[in-house]
């Protein structure tokens, strides 16, 4: 079932990319808004990562040299989860119970995604 809300909220998103969105389109509110973050890490590495909580929406770029070489996105999520681990912070992108994408920028710029394969019918 899917929530009215993400989890994650705007100061833990700023914590996560270390900065204010770069862009901010349509509502006047976090919450509302299409918030773009950029974040690039020590070897270059350039995600772009736009928000929209209210629509549970996600984009993830990836850039190197200023070059795109990986795009994602996702609609209606499940959630978008900040977790702070004893090694490092993530976001937990949940896009249904069986399919997320963990991504962290810090020491460097990570995606991993996670799927289950779902179950066979019986009969």
């Amino acid at each position: 079932m899917n929530k009215t809300a993400i989890s994650i909220c705007e100061w833990e998103a700023i914590a996560f990319f270390g900065s204010e969105p770069v862009s901010r389109e349509y509502g006047t509110k976090w919450f509302d808004s299409d918030s773009l973050y950029e974040v690039t890490d020590k070897n270059g590495l350039k995600l772009s990562c736009a928000l929209h909580p209210i629509h549970k929406d996600v984009r993830l770029c990836l850039y190197q040299k200023e070059k795109k070489f990986y795009a994602w996105q996702a609609q209606d999520l499940e959630d978008i989860c900040y977790i702070e681990e004893k090694e490092r912070t993530i976001l937990k992108i949940v896009v249904s119970q069986r399919d997320s994408l963990i991504l962290q920028v810090s020491p460097e710029i990570s995606i991993n995604r996670k799927t289950e394969p779902g179950r066979a019918a019986n009969g």
